[in-house]
């Protein structure tokens, strides 16, 4: 009989334990403090071990736990997120070895998520907010006003422009209105409110 996924998992975990006992397994942690500056090895933070049934503190306290970037490039390139003191993160061990130890994710049944839908990207930052919708639009927004609102509002505003003094009331010529027109129809392609 062969055994199911659920059986070989369990006898991949027994044999790992047999073969190497010193094994680091992953960990519920709290973040104790966030690193912070420019160079090389300050995207980390510090954490303290909890017992996972429990999720009570422990006396362990890990130093140094590398956060992986969303993306990194060269010169400080990247998009950094680092989680906030008092979040709940796994701290797992590259190869099994307490000398190497990363932030494998967020403790997903510790924090409240913001408003997403599939197949988007959000960040949201206090009331900022930009996504990505699925259609390819972008939103850049605060809880009061969007970027889109704020740009249709200046060129409905410049469309509309009249003046004063001799001659009286000269507006703005169809063919500007025409192009702002025009440039409210591009950023309507590009940005959502």
């Amino acid at each position: 009989m062969i055994p199911g996924t659920n059986e070989l998992k369990k006898i991949l975990k027994n044999w790992l334990d047999i073969a190497d006992p010193n094994r680091e397994k992953p960990v519920l942690a709290k973040v104790e403090k966030v690193n912070a500056g420019k160079g090389k090895g300050t995207y980390s933070i510090t954490v303290k071990v909890l017992d996972a049934s429990t999720l009570e503190e422990t006396e362990r306290v890990i130093g140094d736990v590398a956060i992986s970037p969303i993306w990194a490039g060269q010169n400080g390139e990247g998009i950094y997120a680092p989680p906030e003191d008092g979040m709940l993160v796994v701290v797992d061990f590259l190869e099994g070895s307490a000398a190497f130890p990363f932030i494998s994710g967020i403790w997903g049944q510790e924090y409240n998520c913001g408003d997403f839908a599939k197949r988007e990207l959000v960040i949201v930052k206090g009331k900022s907010k930009f996504r990505i919708s699925s259609s390819g639009l972008f939103e850049l927004a605060t809880s009061a006003q969007s970027l889109k609102a704020i740009l249709e509002k200046i060129i409905d505003q410049t469309a509309a422009i009249k003046t004063i003094g001799s001659p009286p009331q000269h507006v703005v010529s169809p063919d500007s209105q025409s192009a702002l027109k025009a440039i409210k129809d591009e950023l309507a392609q590009l940005l959502e409110a």
